[in-house]
Formats: structure tokens, C-alpha cells, sequence
């Protein structure tokens, strides 16, 4: 007898449910001060971490995922109570009806982020460091 439903099929349903429900991976943990990632960024690489400050400059990119859908990309500097760090957010500018968040200096903001700091060994293709990137995952616009 055939199943009703495959294994992919489920696995699909399962997402759809957590992204439409606003879950998160990130759910109940705590802020990551910002100068514990600056003062020790190895200790964080390919971690997950949840930050929360105030967006205090933003420059807004454009650019297209593989399939030549356009992204909304942003890099702003995130500020709390112990320093501050640069971070990239990418997402699709559009999806059905909802529109990507637009950042704005002075937004407080919550920001779900993958840290990526590489070995001092790799270097960029000019010779330079690459340094530590805050990847965000999902930024959530604070109540002022």
C-alpha cells in the first residue's frame, strides 16, 4: 500500500509550518553582548547567536539570488550597552504580499545571526584578513 504522504513531502509541511508560525531556532535564548564576539571572535565561529541594539548606520544594496530573484541587502552597524559590530542582511525583497524590512539609523532591533570568524591563515584575494562577519539569519524591528 502507498503512503499517504512521503517523507520529503512531510519534511516540507514541517517547514512551512515553523517559518509561517514565526519559529525560530533562536527561540528563548538570551542576548549575546556584542563585545564578547569583538573580544573573542574565534570562540563564536559558525555560532549561533541572538543580538539585540540599535542600528546606527545602513547601507542598502541590491543584487539577485541564483534564479535572478532580486534580494535586499543591507549592512548596518549594530550598537548595544557594550560596543558595536557590523552586519550583513540579505533577504528577497518581496515574498507574495510581504516586503522586506527596510532598516533605518536608530531602529532597535533583534537579530538572529551566524558568526563567521576564519583562521588568520585565510586570506582575502588582495592578501588582506577577512575579520569577523555577523551573517543575520532574521532581523525583528523592536517596539521603541
Amino acid at each position: 500500500m502507498k503512503a499517504l504522504i512521503s517523507r520529503r513531502e512531510l519534511l516540507g509541511l514541517v517547514v512551512a509550518l515553523h517559518l509561517a508560525c514565526g519559529a525560530s531556532v533562536f527561540a528563548g535564548e538570551t542576548a549575546t553582548p556584542i563585545s564578547s564576539i569583538v573580544g573573542d571572535p574565534d570562540s563564536f565561529n559558525r555560532e549561533f547567536v541572538t543580538l539585540k541594539g540599535t542600528v546606527t548606520k545602513v547601507v542598502s544594496l541590491g543584487g539577485n539570488d541564483g534564479t535572478n530573484r532580486p534580494l535586499c541587502i543591507q549592512k548596518f552597524t549594530l550598537k548595544d550597552e557594550t560596543g558595536s559590530i557590523g552586519v550583513l542582511y540579505s533577504s528577497l525583497c518581496q515574498v507574495g504580499e510581504e516586503k522586506a524590512m527596510i532598516l533605518a539609523v536608530g531602529d532597535s532591533v533583534l537579530v538572529e545571526a551566524i558568526i563567521d570568524s576564519p583562521p588568520d591563515n585565510i586570506k582575502s584575494p588582495k592578501g588582506g584578513e577577512y575579520g569577523v562577519t555577523v551573517q543575520a539569519r532574521k532581523v525583528t524591528r523592536l517596539e521603541k
